[in-house]
């Protein structure tokens, strides 16, 4: 969405600032019924990282073993179809 809006500006030779897309953020924050910082918040940089990289290992942690089940089940499917073909023989 902001790429296309980003490209659409361009083609439009309209400017591109932070102050227009902190306006769009803020817009469609708002529009997805989300609630929209108001100040600088309260938790320090250094707590944010730490809370994030958190978050994210437990994330790429789900997805490489959802990623390493999808394959494996891939390579039974492969499997069962080699063990069907040569009982056809």
């Amino acid at each position: 969405m902001f790429l296309d809006t980003a490209e659409l500006r361009i083609q439009n030779e309209e400017i591109l600032t932070l102050d227009y897309w902190k306006s769009e953020t803020d817009n469609l924050l708002s529009f997805s019924k989300k609630p929209i910082l108001e100040g600088s918040g309260n938790i320090s940089h250094d707590k944010m990282e730490q809370k994030v990289s958190k978050i994210y290992y437990d994330f790429d942690s789900n997805r490489n073993k959802m990623e390493l089940k999808e394959e494996d089940e891939i390579e039974q499917q492969a499997i069962n179809k080699l063990i069907q073909k040569s009982r056809k023989k």
